[in-house]
């Protein structure tokens, strides 16, 4: 039906072309307008109205998106400043904690040369450390565990620091030894060349300064600190791998014996760790010749059991 009606309005048109339009035909062409006009507003309107109700679906969606994303993004901002943070915290902890320690093992000793230019020296089965990221900044600080020499390069302005939990030494350029094994409570100095300030490590900081040739011995158990003459050389005759010993007890070289071979030592009769004594031993030498030695030049007679020394009166 719609194909007939089409093809009669298709011929009306040609003849309204060629001028043979008759009245019957004009008002069938404004007829077929009138439908057309008509369909197409109806359409019009199908479409907006679909429009209308589709474009609040669409927003509401959108809306929701960009709500979320403004939430994500909330979010991540804190999360990212707390990964930032830890980051920068985690940095800063290792590059805070980067310490240098020298060590000497048993036996031995170990030299080395510091990063502002001062030398030291570490004795048999001691150490120290510094750290690397703020030595030499403001100050020179080193910490000490055991026996070390120092021969420090002279700067005013950037104070050299050798401490641990009992004292500390403050120093611009000087030559000295530092002993402080934590098994004796004590922290001793000699000051070979210059001058140095001995702080103890209380409450009531009290302030030595020394010179050439004096030593400062503070006990952690009695709380005292004792300054006297020595001979410096004898205190740094390690260095070369010797101990040398004036006027020694018998229990001052069974310490420095049993850090350098690592053995215990014990004795027979009461009383013999008093005994005076006085000599030298080399680090080069092994266990049974520095009991030669003693056995010799001390009446002390010795034998080993365990992986103990024991030592008698002969």
């Amino acid at each position: 039906m719609e194909k007939k009606s089409c093809e009669k309005i298709d011929s009306i048109k040609a003849r309204s072309v060629l001028g043979n339009t008759s009245s019957d035909d004009l008002k069938r062409i404004e007829e077929v307008k009138l439908l057309s006009d008509s369909d197409i507003q109806a359409d019009k309107a199908k479409v907006f109205s679909r429009i209308r109700t589709r474009i609040p679906a669409e927003v509401l969606k959108l809306r929701s998106q960009l709500y979320f994303y403004k939430i994500a993004a909330a979010l991540a901002f804190p999360i990212a400043l707390a990964v930032a943070w830890t980051f920068f915290c985690c940095l800063q902890e290792k590059t805070s904690s980067q310490l240098c320690e020298i060590s000497a093992p048993r036996g031995s000793v170990s030299k080395c040369i510091l990063p502002d230019g001062s030398r030291v020296w570490v004795n048999t089965n001691s150490s120290i450390s510094y750290d690397v990221a703020t030595f030499n900044q403001k100050d020179r600080k080193i910490e000490i565990n055991g026996e070390a020499y120092f021969e420090v390069c002279k700067n005013k302005e950037k104070p050299f620091i050798v401490s641990n939990a009992l004292a500390h030494i403050v120093v611009t350029g000087t030559a000295f030894n530092v002993r402080s094994y934590p098994e004796t409570k004590q922290f001793e100095t000699v000051l070979t060349r210059g001058s140095i300030e001995f702080h103890t490590g209380q409450k009531e900081d009290m302030t030595i300064e020394l010179k050439p040739g004096e030593r400062a011995v503070f006990d952690a158990v009695s709380k005292n600190t004792v300054v006297d003459q020595v001979n410096a050389q004898l205190f740094s005759s390690w260095l070369n791998g010797q101990l040398v010993f004036k006027d020694a007890t018998l229990n001052d070289i069974v310490l420095e014996l049993q850090r350098i071979y690592n053995i215990e030592f014990l004795y027979k009769d009461k009383g013999l760790g008093d005994f005076r004594f006085r000599g030298m031993f080399s680090y080069s030498n092994n266990l049974i010749d520095a009991l030669e030695k003693l056995k010799k030049t001390a009446s002390i007679d010795y034998y080993i059991e365990n992986k103990v020394v024991w030592l008698k009166k002969i």
